[in-house]
């Protein structure tokens, strides 16, 4: 199965696992040591603008804001790029 190269320096992880131990584990679980590691939107943004310091760390692997937190502190270019992820997947569908 495969981990995320992120995952023992990941800020969200760090930031929220012990507030949203049941939440996070989940993501953990499906993304980051999971079939779905393909498509964790803060891999993707990361190597899009070069270095996970660009990657917000309330930005769940679904792109999502952390439930209780929101987007409005993201970049615009972060934004953007998630959109545009969306909409590919949305054309998939």
């Amino acid at each position: 199965m495969p981990i995320c190269p992120f995952f023992n320096n990941c800020k969200w992880i760090e930031k929220y696992s012990s507030t949203n131990g049941a939440r996070i584990n989940l993501y953990i679980k499906n993304y980051c040591k999971g079939d779905s590691l393909r498509r964790c939107v803060r891999k993707k943004v990361s190597e899009k603008l070069g270095g996970r310091e660009f990657i917000p760390d309330n930005m769940q692997p679904d792109g999502k804001p952390v439930k209780g937190t929101n987007d409005s502190e993201w970049s615009e270019e972060v934004k953007e790029i998630i959109r545009s992820i969306r909409e590919i997947q949305h054309m998939k569908n």
